[in-house]
């Protein structure tokens, strides 16, 4: 009618008159930008730019920062929590992991590792654990027969 003025909707995608990174909200008379998670908007009210998250130490251990979000990783002998930031002990005797030999070694686990002791009835040689044999010092405390067996003894 010439005399009415209408709100033109800028973020119409066919009329197209933003430059919005992300999102447009329309306002009577204009427009406002905004960004999706992960970002933020630039001073100039229409860029959106990366959040570097790791900068804010979500992640417990090693941290990687990606487009719109981040990546959290576990140093050796440690698992990613289920929260996907923590990194909690890998208990490496429990879980099958560890390079022990059973019987003559046993699995002790360490804060981020494990460790291989010698079991009962073995003794540490040079590298790996031998059987004691208890029978050749003393009959083994046996008055008669002393059998020697693999970590013990009859």
């Amino acid at each position: 009618d010439g005399i009415t003025c209408h709100d033109i909707n800028e973020c119409d995608p066919d009329i197209g008159t933003h430059d919005c990174d992300h999102t447009c909200t329309n306002t009577n008379g204009s427009f406002v930008c905004g960004c999706f998670n992960g970002y933020y908007l630039d001073d100039d009210g229409t860029t959106c730019n990366d959040i570097d998250e790791c900068d804010d130490g979500v992640c417990t251990q090693t941290c990687t920062n990606t487009e719109g979000t981040f990546i959290c990783g576990c140093n050796n002998g440690y698992l990613l929590d289920a929260d996907g930031t923590t990194c909690n002990d890998n208990n490496e005797c429990t879980g099958g992991t560890h390079t022990c030999s059973p019987p003559e070694e046993t699995c002790m686990n360490t804060v981020g590792s494990f460790t291989c002791e010698c079991s009962n009835g073995y003794i540490l040689d040079g590298t790996s654990c031998m059987d004691i044999d208890e029978c050749s010092d003393q009959n083994g405390g046996c008055s008669q027969t002393c059998t020697n067996t693999l970590g013990s003894f009859n």
